[in-house]
């Protein structure tokens, strides 16, 4: 089995599908930037609320973002062309093109728990992801709202 429980089941160039048997999360979380638009949804029990509100994140590259409660949408300044990270109870999908240290670092190959790319096995460790491990940790935080008189 792959290292720390994390097995990749399929993948192909810059994206894959993997089990994390150590990381079991109730429910889903995720999030996708795909050219100008950036969305994030979290239905965990064991994560904070997106917020209620329409604000930005200049510092995260946000125009603007609506949010309400599960998931929040907004407009960004695109640094790629798409990039998502998800997880629903222990499996979890990561993408990115193209591949980027964040999301996916390099090419992967694999079919039927059968890797060939970036390393060979059977049952082996996917990549790691930073962006999913961001996500895991409630570091994507949640829209503050805040209003001004």
């Amino acid at each position: 089995m792959g290292d720390a429980g994390r097995i990749m089941m399929s993948g192909m160039c810059c994206c894959y599908d993997a089990c994390d048997f150590k990381h079991i999360d109730c429910c889903c979380k995720g999030a996708s930037d795909c050219l100008c638009i950036r969305h994030s949804c979290c239905l965990s029990l064991t994560s904070q609320s997106r917020g209620c509100c329409c604000t930005g994140d200049s510092d995260r590259g946000e125009c603007c973002k609506v949010a309400c409660i599960c998931c929040d949408c907004g407009l960004i300044w695109p640094t790629k062309l798409c990039a998502s990270a998800s997880q629903t109870l222990c499996y979890y999908s990561v993408a990115s093109f193209p591949c980027s240290d964040e999301y996916v670092e390099e090419c992967v190959c694999a079919m039927c728990f059968i890797q060939c790319c970036p390393n060979c096995g059977i049952c082996a460790a996917p990549p790691s992801c930073p962006a999913l491990e961001k996500i895991r940790a409630d570091e994507l935080v949640p829209i503050q709202q805040s209003m001004q008189r």
